[in-house]
């Protein structure tokens, strides 16, 4: 399983999935011009993980002080694949 780092900016969110430290963050605003872009790899890194699960327990932190409709919706995708999880 591979690490999905990416930094915060202005409009995009500060992004990391590291199973290797169990640091699971997802924080910042969430205004990207196209969510769609910016939330497919972050989709497909959860499609993986969950083909990949273990059974090891993971505790993510999302932490959004502000994202609008279309980040709201690819959010809620990411929270259904986290209920696969369980």
């Amino acid at each position: 399983m591979y690490t999905l780092n990416r930094k915060a900016t202005l409009s995009t969110p500060k992004v990391i999935l590291d199973p290797g430290s169990n640091t699971y963050i997802i924080a910042g605003r969430s205004l990207p011009i196209d969510a769609d872009i910016f939330y497919k790899p972050i989709l497909n890194w959860f499609d993986e993980l969950l083909k990949s699960q273990s059974g090891k327990s993971i505790q993510i932190q999302i932490k959004l002080e502000y994202f609008n409709i279309a980040s709201s919706k690819r959010i809620l995708f990411v929270l259904y694949k986290l209920l696969k999880l369980q």
